[in-house]
């Protein structure tokens, strides 16, 4: 959700990098395996015990990861490179929670494997539609800068490094943050697929009343805005409904007697959207209170995860 504004805000420090990393003979490649290295050193100091120690590597390898692709530009840009590129970003995601399932697994396995496999949700829908996309010469107009289709969603790589360093600095509440982002994952992992669905069919019928749903960004409301801004309205609507689902989840878990006939409802009515008749965007604002109680309670749980009482 935050890479397009993160490669916008720290563009001009990552093209003035690479030109001088180009004059002194660094290559696209050779930044590549140098980030890589410094990820798998941030996985081992995690999974030795050295956590804080973790976040200098950790950043290094974000920095390089970003310089990589500035430097490809400078020269010339391989599918060779590319496949590296994101090969490498692959197993540095899963090696980050694997270290700490490895530092300490009582406290942290489950919590690592559910992440991990919310990690091959997103993984498997963004590559798919990737693939798919290049062989009908899709182009992807929120990130051209990419070599290949970039699918946005909630969880992206911005948001993925914020994560870790979370998990670094609040190692003692691994397990929540983890399950908390694996939520998130899950809600990018939908809304990839339906959205992919649909973009590479139009001649079926949209599973949801979001029928005209752009690839490049799940909202699909280009008509709303929030303080004149079109692309604040989308991040603001993405923070709200995906604090309402994670809400919904954990009253689900939490509070069955008492919130499940709203939980009823609410899916209830979200299928009806699915009805041609009330495709209409107008017709939201009869679950908005409804979304806007589970926001709530989404947004507690959070402050629950990350701050625990006592």
């Amino acid at each position: 959700m935050l890479d397009r504004y993160a490669l916008k805000l720290l563009r001009p420090a990552i093209e003035t990098t690479a030109r001088q990393a180009w004059r002194i003979g660094l290559t696209a490649d050779t930044a590549t395996l140098i980030g890589f290295g410094f990820g798998m050193a941030a996985a081992g100091l995690v999974a030795s015990g050295h956590v804080l120690l973790a976040v200098v590597p950790l950043i290094l390898n974000r920095a390089l990861d970003g310089l990589d692709g500035a430097l490809a530009r400078l020269s010339r840009v391989t599918d060779r490179g590319a496949f590296l590129d994101i090969g490498l970003d692959f197993v540095f995601y899963a090696a980050i929670p694997l270290a700490f399932a490895i530092s300490d697994p009582a406290a942290n396995a489950l919590a690592a494997a559910v992440l991990l496999a919310a990690f091959l949700g997103t993984g498997t829908s963004f590559l798919a539609f990737a693939v798919i996309a290049e062989k009908r010469g899709l182009k992807s107009t929120a990130y051209p800068s990419k070599s290949f289709y970039y699918l946005g969603g909630l969880t992206e790589g911005t948001e993925t490094i914020l994560c870790f360093l979370a998990m670094c600095l609040w190692p003692a509440h691994f397990a929540g943050i983890a399950m908390f982002y694996a939520a998130l994952c899950c809600v990018t992992t939908a809304t990839r697929l339906i959205a992919g669905w649909h973009a590479l069919d139009r001649s079926l019928p949209s599973p949801l009343w979001t029928a005209d749903w752009n690839p490049d960004w799940w909202g699909g409301y280009p008509e709303l805005q929030l303080l004149g801004s079109a692309d604040l309205a989308r991040v603001a609507l993405t923070l709200f409904v995906g604090l309402s689902i994670i809400g919904i989840g954990a009253r689900a878990i939490r509070a069955t007697a008492l919130d499940a006939s709203l939980i009823g409802y609410l899916v209830g009515v979200s299928a009806i959207f699915a009805i041609t008749p009330f495709h209409e965007g107008r017709y939201l604002f009869s679950i908005t209170p409804l979304m806007a109680y589970f926001a709530f309670h989404g947004a507690s749980q959070i402050v629950e995860l990350v701050a625990p009482e006592g």
